[in-house]
């Protein structure tokens, strides 16, 4: 039965759309997360003379955790702070070790953002009231095709369900279940409250998701998990059902990532022909919703130590920003082209050398007579700027 569980936690974290669209340091962040989490647990079970050892570990996991991405970093940082209203001892010893744990992290923070106060302000700019809630629900499930990909997010949504009321053994009582809910509810409370997008960060809202689903199937799971050695009947069918869906998903996708593959390598054309160490602007010209081909002109940089804008969080004022660039490119709005505003593409046009797309443009005349045709196909196109 908890083998049942976490597959549906693997399965929805495997075909969720931050998997599949490469968001590896998010993912890996919230693994990282949980492990603290653990070594947290371990420290406070041992209170109040914890090993110095698990100490460091935490220590030394904390930096990495900071380093690699700040979604889980706040992610453990919300779920060590609700950990410790179920503190297993409150002397003075215990309490000094636990506000460590707890202020650790955004102590992190803190320093860092004394060599960048300004991208405070700027953060807290982008909470604002927004709609659609139940598409920001689904959103986690949507790769290409909103009406199939809703379908196996239901699959998903009914198994968990079975799954978790076939469950007899579990306390509802015990600190553990109170301590997961609580976070579920926590997170699902933050889903709700957090903007869409910020500072050129999209998903904000729905990246809570997974580790609300995560601590859900903790909740669900049994403390004595360890002793269930098999499937019971019902189980059995769920389990074999869910991972039907899953290879039936996984196969859509395999010719989905066919053809951006295709895509990629006629874009990868058209970069190879840009000279070295010029100022590359990429335009995205496709309204694709999962088009991967905007990020592919980042190789320019790593093979002709060209330029591009938004290298780093820094550029954007975004509130985790660790390293810089000595000259900021300024740059349109990322969504320009789509939405007409050639006035702030012609702005910023002189900072550049040349203008990539992932598709031909059909630009007005007053832009067209800016620029020069290089090279097009089918997956995009060159421009060089003319002086």
């Amino acid at each position: 039965m908890c083998s049942g569980l976490f597959t549906i936690l693997v399965l929805f974290v495997l075909e969720s759309h931050f998997f599949f669209l490469g968001y590896t340091h998010f993912l890996l962040s919230i693994g990282m997360g949980l492990a603290l989490l653990a070594i947290a647990e371990k420290i406070l079970r041992n209170l109040p003379k914890p090993p110095v050892l698990w100490l460091l570990l935490y220590v030394c996991g904390t930096i990495t955790l900071y380093l690699t991405h700040s979604y889980g970093l706040a992610v453990f940082t919300i779920a060590v702070t609700i950990r410790m209203l179920w503190l297993p001892s409150k002397d003075r010893r215990s309490l000094v070790i636990a506000c460590f744990l707890v202020f650790l992290p955004p102590l992190l923070v803190g320093i860092q953002k004394l060599a960048n106060p300004s991208s405070i302000e700027t953060f807290w700019t982008y909470f604002a009231p927004r709609t659609e809630l139940l598409n920001r629900f689904e959103e986690p499930f949507f790769r290409f095709e909103k009406p199939l990909d809703r379908v196996f997010a239901l699959a998903h949504l009914i198994t968990l369900l079975i799954l978790a009321r076939t469950f007899r053994s579990q306390s509802f009582s015990s600190n553990e279940f109170r301590f997961h809910t609580t976070l579920f509810a926590c997170f699902i409370l933050l889903f709700l409250s957090l903007p869409v997008g910020s500072m050129k960060a999209w998903d904000v809202d729905t990246r809570v998701l997974l580790p609300a689903m995560v601590f859900l199937v903790f909740a669900l799971t049994p403390a004595q998990s360890a002793r269930i050695a098999k499937f019971s009947g019902p189980a059995v069918g769920v389990f074999l059902l869910t991972s039907l869906v899953a290879a039936v998903q996984l196969v859509f996708c395999e010719q989905k990532l066919m053809q951006a593959d295709s895509r990629l390598e006629g874009l990868m054309e058209v970069l190879a022909i840009v000279p070295p160490a010029q100022k590359l602007l990429m335009v995205d010209a496709d309204s694709y919703r999962y088009d991967p081909t905007p990020h592919q002109v980042s190789w320019y940089v790593l093979e002709q130590k060209g330029m591009i804008p938004s290298l780093f969080s820094a550029e954007t004022d975004a509130p985790f920003s660790y390293f810089h660039v000595k000259e900021k490119l300024p740059t349109p709005p990322s969504k320009w082209y789509l939405e007409g505003k050639f006035h702030e593409f012609l702005q910023h046009l002189p900072t550049y050398d040349f203008v990539i797309a992932n598709r031909p443009l059909v630009l007005p005349p007053e832009v067209a007579s800016q620029l020069r045709v290089v090279v097009e196909n089918e997956s995009g196109a060159l421009y060089e700027r003319l002086r």
